[in-house]
């Protein structure tokens, strides 16, 4: 378990010094672990668009941290809610953001593969990642890339969209 702490927390200080993250390189399209195509930021209607024709050969997944989730609810649209960050114990404020200062679960990628095993679903298989904080999606896509995930896509307008999963 140390060691896999150890090694996610090495990838996302590397994602982090990746100028992609910031879009600029995606713009050009990407086959890369280390960027993100432009094809992969999907909207919630195309999110929805792939659920309906994929159904249980794709996930939506929930990424908002628990507080979260706790108070604006888990979408509509997410088949499951596996949080990438969490805030800072002792809920540390980040002025600047306008929200707590977040901290990265070491645990996030290994939690994910535990439910595409539990739903039979592969790394290469569509996982759509939903947030209220786009740049945090983009973060966590490029996390799973890193960890063998192919098929990442990412909500591009966040949660604020929830017409993902039919009524």
């Amino acid at each position: 378990m140390f060691v896999i702490a150890i090694r996610t927390i090495a990838v996302v200080l590397a994602l982090l010094s990746i100028p992609s993250i910031a879009g600029p390189a995606a713009a050009t399209g990407c086959d890369s672990a280390n960027c993100l195509s432009p094809r992969q930021f999907i909207s919630a209607m195309d999110a929805r668009r792939m659920k309906l024709e994929l159904g249980t050969g794709a996930i939506v997944v929930d990424i908002d941290a628990r507080l979260e989730a706790f108070f604006s609810g888990m979408p509509i649209a997410a088949d499951v809610h596996v949080p990438f960050m969490e805030p800072a114990s002792g809920l540390v404020w980040n002025a600047g953001a306008g929200e707590p200062r977040m901290e990265f679960r070491w645990n996030f990628s290994l939690e994910l593969d535990e439910v595409l095993r539990s739903v039979r679903l592969r790394h290469d298989q569509p996982v759509i990642l939903a947030c209220h904080s786009v740049e945090r999606a983009r973060l966590a896509a490029l996390l799973l890339q890193e960890y063998g995930y192919s098929n990442v896509f990412i909500v591009r307008d966040g949660l604020q969209d929830r017409l993902v999963r039919s009524r």
